[in-house]
């Protein structure tokens, strides 16, 4: 019997794996301006916001018709220069199809940078799918400082355009040679445990 149960097991994983498939997304917003800190502070230069998280996590607000999805990486590049994490907890957001972007979550809730336009260019766009926009520019005052492993972080200007994109990268899917394999597998097992069973 705990045999039938293993080969059944070995049989069920392969299936919840696929009905669990979730592809991983990554977003981008670039921008031009210049911060108040850092080795290049006043020096105007392109700016890029990265961030990545996985498509299974969208969360949608009905009340406030926004699209939120919590991101397990989120950087800043100035320039050249190297690549920083932010330290405090980022997530994407897509509100009203009028306006999408970077979010700090703590210590307070504010927006880092955003694409909007009054043409509505995030219409039926649901952080799930690739998309690129380029529109008006939405960074908070030079005042809101953004913590990142490479020290503080905040706009001093900005340019009056950006853009916003969006790409989900394909998680590998099982050729159809390993579910024969496992397929091979399962048929072995369950004849062995047939097996056992009638000869006890």
């Amino acid at each position: 019997m705990r045999s039938i149960c293993l080969a059944l097991g070995t049989l069920l994983l392969p299936a919840l794996a696929v009905t669990a498939h979730a592809d991983p997304i990554t977003f981008t917003e670039t921008l031009t301006g210049s911060t108040l800190f850092g080795p290049s502070a006043g020096v105007t230069q392109l700016i890029t916001i990265t961030g990545t998280g996985n498509t299974n996590n969208v969360v949608f607000s009905g009340a406030a018709d926004e699209f939120t999805l919590l991101l397990s990486s989120a950087t800043v590049q100035l320039g050249s220069g190297p690549t920083e994490a932010f330290t405090n907890p980022v997530e994407v957001f897509e509100a009203d199809g009028f306006i999408a972007g970077f979010e700090q979550l703590s210590p307070v809730n504010v927006n880092i940078a955003a694409v909007d336009g009054f043409d509505d260019p995030f219409t039926n766009y649901a952080l799930n799918s690739s998309i690129s926009v380029t529109d008006g520019t939405q960074v908070p005052a030079s005042s809101t400082v953004f913590n990142t492993t490479g020290g503080s972080f905040n706009f001093f200007t900005f340019s009056d355009t950006a853009t916003f994109s969006s790409t989900v990268s394909q998680a590998p899917v099982p050729e159809p040679s390993s579910f024969a394999l496992l397929a091979t597998g399962v048929l072995g097992m369950a004849g062995a445990a047939k097996r056992k069973f009638f000869n006890v």
